[in-house]
């Protein structure tokens, strides 16, 4: 049986159709306000009754009478209300037969004594059972409360009204705490969709929002770990392919391989399958595990996984499978949406390279001096405490700080020796230059104080503006230190590459004239074994290699 066909329709509610047993605690109880001893089949001996104490309760436990009750309740299982006389007379055994359903009413039996009961047989035998002094007993007994054969009917009838208004009470209590638990259910829905849409903001950042989505949805359910298994497809963000990812458990090693093959089945599948029982792999605890396929665009990309389901009722329900459904439907949405911006990005990112290289490529001396200044410059960004989104608008910053020079003639850029006023005023142009370029496209708007001011002074005898110190824009401050420093190391057409000591140096002498004094211990800390390797390779394409820097 699935988790759907477990539940039943009530209202606009669902109860389970589990047969539940009433509590007939309240019904014993209102017998013995009306001085009736009253027995079910588990509690053969009556709690306090109005009327009866000390010896007269002890005659209550003993075999003589229990057995008379015991037998009348083996009689009348079934069938209407009775009150069987005892052997001997003097008192009545009313049975109210048990009842199943979808609340099962035990049975009921209640002694009822009339006014013979001391000179009856049963209370003979009783009091000699117990030990008890017939006239101590009678005492202890209810005077007022006596019983004829029609009374006691009457009172059995009365004891068959009260157990039906528990059960209609119980149904009712049953049906609110299940109204109630549809109700917290809606909201939890409502309230995990909602903080799930609220984190779709940024489709940059895909393998971020798989783990808050893992954990919002945890921390929605009473699941206590759930698991996300993508496919390597074009559909889904790279960062995410051929991966498992979880929150509360780890997927290394023998628990993994058994979410990926609860996974495989539900991609296999195309519907939401629930694993238990002897087909359920080990690692899983014997637990029932859900796994519900993601898909992208009518493609089946992946699965959410789930399980050791706790809190009050471990079962899963129509509920879980109709929160997972969702759940999949909004994640299969979001990471199409970072899939989508994931190849703009990679296209974007491929044109600014391939602008980059274009204005390297005009002066065969600067070969990958864009790319190695971003790169450079990004390690500054996360060394000063950027995030990696900040980092990557100050490479995609770096990549693009030259690209004025294509208003530059190549006579100028690549002329060999030192350059006169007039051609030198030329080359001061191109940070407006570029600055014109760029404006217009809005992705690139939040770069263009890096393309502007790259070569500004902290004493503010840089250019174009003349700025100086924390007037100068950061991305401005942090590319010129990284342009400064690949300057110096390449060979140019006017000198040799200065020696990697010499050329950390003269950074370290700059701070507080040339570059922000805060940022050059921030550089001189940085790992430049990547930079030389870009180096080495930018020299093994050029035609004519430039002297070793040193």
């Amino acid at each position: 049986m699935n988790a759907r066909s477990a539940m039943t329709e009530h209202g606009s509610f669902r109860l389970r159709t589990e047969s539940k047993r009433l509590d007939v605690g309240g019904v014993v109880a209102r017998g013995g306000g009306m001085g009736l001893p009253v027995w079910t089949g588990e509690m053969l001996t009556p709690p306090g009754v109005w009327g009866w104490s000390g010896a007269g309760l002890r005659l209550l436990e003993t075999r003589a009478v229990r057995g008379v009750v015991e037998a009348a309740l083996s009689r009348h299982a079934v069938g209407e209300v009775g009150a069987n006389e005892v052997p001997g007379g003097g008192a009545w055994v009313v049975v109210v037969p048990g009842v199943t359903g979808a609340v099962e009413m035990p049975g009921l039996a209640a002694l009822a004594i009339g006014e013979a009961f001391e000179s009856s047989p049963l209370f003979t035998a009783a009091c000699a059972e117990a030990g008890i002094d017939a006239g101590r007993a009678r005492e202890d007994m209810p005077g007022a409360c006596r019983y004829t054969a029609r009374s006691a009917l009457s009172a059995g009838r009365a004891l068959a009204l009260f157990r039906a208004d528990a059960a209609e009470l119980s149904e009712a209590s049953e049906a609110l705490s299940a109204f109630s638990a549809e109700l917290s259910d809606a909201y939890e829905t409502i309230s995990l969709l909602y903080n799930i849409g609220r984190s779709m903001h940024n489709p940059g950042r895909a393998d971020a929002f798989a783990r808050e989505f893992l954990g919002r949805l945890r921390g929605a359910t009473r699941f206590g770990w759930m698991a996300m298994s993508l496919d390597d497809l074009p559909q889904v963000p790279s960062v995410l392919a051929s991966g498992l990812i979880a929150d509360g458990a780890d997927v290394s090693g023998g628990f993994g391989r058994a979410v990926s093959i609860a996974a495989s089945r539900a991609r296999a599948s195309k519907e939401s399958v629930i694993i238990k029982g002897p087909g359920a792999p080990a690692e899983f605890g014997g637990g029932a595990v859900l796994a519900q396929p993601i898909e992208i665009a009518g493609r089946t990309v992946g699965s959410l996984v789930a399980g050791r389901k706790g809190g009050g009722d471990p079962d899963l329900s129509s509920y879980d499978l109709q929160l997972a459904e969702s759940a999949a439907r909004f994640l299969g949405s979001h990471l199409h949406t970072c899939a989508l911006f994931e190849g703009q990005q990679r296209m974007f990112v491929g044109t600014v390279h391939a602008l980059s290289a274009a204005i390297d490529a005009k002066d065969p001396y600067t070969n990958g001096h864009s790319e190695r200044v971003a790169h450079l410059a990004r390690q500054l960004a996360r060394a000063c405490g950027m995030s990696d989104e900040q980092a990557d608008r100050v490479h995609i910053a770096g990549l693009l700080h030259d690209v004025g020079k294509i208003g530059v003639p190549e006579a100028v850029l690549c002329k060999q020796g030192r350059l006169t006023d007039e051609e030198f005023a030329l080359i001061k142009r191109h940070p407006e230059i570029g600055h014109r370029i760029l404006r217009d496209i809005p992705l690139l708007s939040d770069i263009l104080p890096g393309v502007l001011h790259h070569h500004e002074r902290w004493d503010g005898r840089g250019y174009p503006a003349n700025l100086e110190a924390e007037r100068v824009p950061m991305l401005g401050r942090l590319i010129a230190i990284c342009d400064a420093f690949d300057a110096m190391s390449s060979t140019r057409s006017y000198r040799r590459a200065m020696p990697r000591g010499h050329v950390l140096g003269e950074i370290e002498r700059s701070a507080g004239t040339q570059h922000d004094p805060s940022l050059v211990p921030l550089f001189l800390g940085l790992d430049l074994s990547e930079y030389d390797r870009m180096v080495a390779r930018a020299m093994g394409q050029a035609s004519s290699p430039p002297a070793a820097a040193a």
